[in-house]
């Protein structure tokens, strides 16, 4: 339309223009690169993401094949709720229901954002709300954890030779060497699913790390605080640059 070409030539003023547009946008997107070019202006950057299903039956559909984002959002945060009622018990009612926003809200997000635009998505709960592998919610406690276990270091002492590092210890420090080459993979690629996946990864060894290795009991205590801290940074640059807002309690 008019106003979408008025739009761009707009856009195209205030830098680098990128369209994130749905699959049935595609025609539309090879017109408006077209009249852009006729005009001899800067022709956008256009990704193109493949729809999103849900699994027959998962949801109830007031509005027949349709589902709003805002349902998907507030069913998301819903079972949130339960699931982070059933966990924390202990815990006061404000205090449950700001996570379950938290990770409701994320874990739409972060389901769509990890896989490859090109891919179609199927948008299953149990990947979505998974607190044990796979899901925002696993990304998120892991960044918890580290909080809760900086909470308790009064001091570090100056680290000056490490020996005998474990598989654990290695396989942290591996992925935290990889952090620099997977922003500019993710941003030159415009393909924010290598840094979804990324942040899967390191969640996971910090997980593993944190289960099989002792950290303030241990005669590595300041060596591995240390690692605790940098990898607390990470998966909070991570989090951050993928929209999430991280939960130092959980």
């Amino acid at each position: 339309t008019t106003r979408d070409i008025a739009y761009h030539l707009w856009k195209a003023r205030q830098g680098k223009v990128i369209d994130i547009l749905g699959a049935d946008h595609k025609l539309v997107a090879q017109q408006l690169k077209a009249v852009m070019r006729i005009l001899s202006e800067e022709e956008p950057e256009i990704i193109i993401y493949e729809f999103i299903t849900l699994p027959e039956g998962s949801m109830s559909t007031r509005k027949g094949k349709f589902i709003a984002m805002d349902e998907l959002i507030e069913e998301s945060v819903r079972r949130a709720y339960a699931e982070v009622d059933k966990r924390r018990k202990d815990a006061n009612e404000e205090f449950k229901r700001s996570i379950a926003e938290a990770i409701g809200v994320a874990a739409v997000r972060f389901n769509i954002v990890k896989v490859s635009p090109e891919k179609t998505i199927t948008f299953r709960w149990e990947e979505a709300l998974d607190f044990e592998r796979q899901g925002i919610p696993f990304i998120l406690y892991a960044y918890a954890r580290a909080c809760r276990i900086l909470e308790k270091v009064d001091e570090i002492k100056e680290i000056k030779r490490i020996e005998n590092i474990t598989e654990n210890e290695k396989k942290l420090i591996k992925l935290i060497s990889k952090f620099p080459k997977i922003i500019e993979s993710s941003a030159s690629q415009r393909k924010p699913h290598i840094l979804a996946n990324y942040a899967l990864e390191i969640a996971d060894a910090f997980h593993r790390f944190y289960r099989f290795e002792k950290v303030l009991k241990s005669e590595r205590k300041d060596f591995r605080v240390e690692l605790t801290m940098v990898t607390k940074e990470i998966l909070k640059k991570c989090l951050k640059l993928l929209g999430v807002k991280p939960l130092e309690s959980m």
